[in-house]
């Protein structure tokens, strides 16, 4: 939970004053502004933090700052503001932020350098994936197989994997046959957990461990075999 207690300071402390030196050399005069903005309405929910990084304690029970955080994400130019905020999102069942985090997941992508190891689709699609939310299933299949947002949906193919119904499954027997590795790799994870169709998906991937693939789809395959199995 988001902390509420006014007698916490934390500026002595190492990690907020590594954060405000790199944050004040790096950020934009915009951003700068924005980052005291965005505390200031935190704490006018009755909550009491000093630095941007505090939000990375938000619960279930912080839903209250759902509008605000959600509003800065938006706002900020440097897209790592908004990627770290994205991840704060990743609650378990907080169901008020599906909808905001498949929006963000459908607009184009940014990143703070190119090839930078998280984006705002795969911070949106991680807190998906973390969240669980069943209601979205036929926006999830859409993402998926959108050619904009095809090779970033990992996530949400294996975010499938939890929602055991005849229409995912076929989906995802289909995605076997996905030219891009790493969307086959994810799909034969999240089948993995369909275990009703055990008889039918064990003869298949005990085949396809023989055929020559990438590494990232044989780890798939032995993960999945050993789940089917047990």
């Amino acid at each position: 939970m988001v902390n509420k207690d006014s007698s916490l300071d934390i500026s002595n402390k190492t990690a907020a004053i590594e954060f405000d030196t790199n944050t004040r050399n790096e950020a934009s005069e915009k951003d700068l502004i924005l980052l005291d903005n965005l505390i200031q309405e935190v704490n006018s929910y009755g909550y009491s933090i000093q630095y941007f990084f505090q939000l990375q304690a938000f619960s279930i029970k912080d839903r209250c700052l759902l509008p605000v955080i959600e509003k800065y994400i938006e706002e900020f130019e440097d897209p790592d503001f908004s990627i770290l905020l994205l991840g704060y999102l990743g609650v378990p069942k907080l169901y008020e932020a599906t909808e905001f985090l498949i929006k963000i997941f459908s607009q184009p992508n940014r990143m703070r350098y190119p090839h930078s190891p998280m984006t705002t689709r795969q911070a949106a699609a991680s807190s998906l994936f973390r969240i669980k939310d069943k209601r979205f299933q036929k926006q999830y299949r859409n993402l998926i197989i959108a050619p904009d947002t095809h090779t970033d949906s990992r996530l949400l193919i294996e975010l499938l994997g939890f929602f055991e119904n005849e229409e995912n499954y076929s989906f995802l027997y289909n995605l076997l046959n996905d030219p891009f590795d790493p969307i086959r790799a994810s799909a034969i994870r999240a089948l993995s957990k369909h275990k009703q169709h055990r008889e039918q998906l064990l003869p298949i991937l005990t085949k396809l461990s023989t055929t020559p693939c990438e590494p990232i789809v044989k780890e798939s395959i032995r993960y999945a075999l050993r789940s089917l199995n047990k």
